[in-house]
């Protein structure tokens, strides 16, 4: 009997990879101490194998999907299936909405597909140039919700609940992969964790070698507000995309979600039984009692689902600083340019001064060396030097001006003025600040005899 049960689960995983991938297929109450506790439920519309239904067609829902030839998701994308849409239950009777407490911690359990047992095996390409741990789980829930739900707008929904529309909250983040699940399908990590967590089907416990596959859970926290006698609507999100620059046949990248909705029904009780003796138990129903040891505080290693998202939706999203917001569209008018900021020249034969922010191993700091920026808090101080060369005519007596260097804009030719007297004190040379520890340049007429190249140095702070 127990081998009947694994080999309808292997053709289940083998089918289910092919032609789907992963959603929720039962959610379970989990007390204080990590034990599963009363009777199962199911996500809205669910069926499973031995129903009058394929489970793939019914229960697979992936965004944007393979018919719709596109690489990325779209402000109109839905986020719930079809069939889904609307808070209803396929069967009532087998397959019943979860009952819990404000307050409670629950599990959402699927089946991990080969995402994870599979990863990095030979002639195993499903997992080429995914995230690590099967990327990520945001698991949403809301009080309002919309049978049209935009998987856009709920992406955007925050811990605090001032993302998108404001309607729903982000409850957690998780790792795909729970670091306990694996398939029944002979790869090291299916074996190792095995060895480690031994899976039997319902009532056969401790019969056999204990490979019957263990569901991966998601763990989430119910919101201890809610109110007893109204359903809280949980939207699981499973962001497992593809980055530019891997695949060379979808090199700009590729965006591949998958969603289970569901509803849990509050009360203020419940049955309480121990799962063992839970009803609403699946075809295919596995043995394990208890939820995963982290449960209670688990995160994911990318918590961030606008920066998850590989396509140019959330562009607009993007703050002045280039961080994305999650609190929905920012102001899209332009940053003005600065207009105070002087034009330099480029000093043949010299590098320029940087534009960038200082290391403080380049001498852009206050140590002496380097173009002499100082840095202090917040306030940077940039100090521009302008090189000018002047070579007066051979055999001459000549005096020069001092070239007056303006505030914003190229740096004037050199004006060199023939003069058998005195030259004028020149009258358009702008005032120029102390440079702190030096010497104050001054507005004077330099002498020159012969041939004599003049180099000047003008310090503008």
């Amino acid at each position: 009997m127990r081998y009947t049960s694994i080999a309808a689960a292997a053709v289940l995983a083998c089918a289910s990879r092919t032609a789907a991938h992963s959603w929720i297929q039962q959610i379970v109450k989990v007390k204080d101490n990590g034990s599963y506790v009363g009777d199962w439920g199911y996500p809205r519309g669910f069926c499973a194998k031995g129903d009058t239904c394929d489970p793939g067609t019914v229960n697979n829902f992936q965004i944007p999907s393979n018919d719709a030839n596109e690489l990325f998701i779209t402000e109109k994308d839905s986020l719930c299936k079809d069939s889904q849409r609307k808070p209803v239950q396929l069967d009532t009777a087998k397959y019943p909405r979860l009952k819990a407490a404000p307050g409670m911690h629950i599990a959402l359990r699927y089946a991990e597909n080969g995402h994870v047992s599979l990863n990095g095996t030979p002639k195993e390409d499903t997992n080429k140039f995914k995230p690590n741990a099967g990327g990520t789980v945001f698991i949403y829930g809301t009080t309002d919700p919309k049978e049209d739900e935009k998987l856009v707008n709920v992406l955007r929904w925050t811990k605090v609940g001032n993302g998108g529309d404001g309607r729903g909250v982000l409850l957690a983040t998780n790792d795909f992969d729970d670091g306990r699940c694996y398939e029944a399908n002979g790869s090291p990590i299916s074996m190792q964790r095995a060895a480690a967590n031994p899976s039997y089907a319902k009532g056969q416990t401790g019969q056999g070698t204990g490979e019957f596959g263990l569901p991966c859970e998601s763990n989430v926290l119910l919101p201890k507000n809610l109110t007893a006698g109204k359903p809280y609507t949980l939207y699981w999100v499973w962001q497992w995309n593809t980055p530019p620059g891997k695949d060379q046949n979808r090199w700009k990248g590729k965006d591949e979600y998958y969603s289970t909705c569901m509803d849990v029904d509050i009360a203020d009780t419940f049955a309480t039984e121990a799962i063992a003796d839970a009803k609403y138990f699946s075809p295919q129903q596995d043995d394990t009692s208890a939820a995963v040891k982290s449960f209670a505080d688990r995160t994911a290693q990318y918590t961030n689902p606008i920066k998850g998202e590989i396509g140019p939706v959330f562009s607009q999203d993007q703050t002045a600083t280039g961080a994305p917001s999650a609190s929905g569209p920012a102001s899209t008018a332009p940053i003005p340019t600065p207009t105070d900021v002087s034009s330099m020249t480029t000093r043949l034969g010299n590098s320029q001064p940087s534009s960038g922010p200082s290391t403080g191993l380049d001498g852009n700091g206050g140590s002496g060396y380097g173009n002499g920026n100082e840095s202090n808090g917040n306030a940077v101080t940039v100090t521009d030097i302008v090189y000018i060369t002047v070579t007066a005519p051979n055999n001459a007596s000549s005096t020069l001006s001092t070239v007056s260097v303006p505030t914003s804009g190229n740096v004037p030719d050199t004006s060199l003025l023939q003069s058998t007297g005195k030259a004028p004190a020149p009258t358009d040379v702008p005032a120029m600040a102390q440079r702190p520890g030096t010497a104050q340049p001054t507005a004077r007429a330099v002498p020159l005899r012969g041939p004599v190249p003049f180099r000047g140095r003008f310090y503008r702070v």
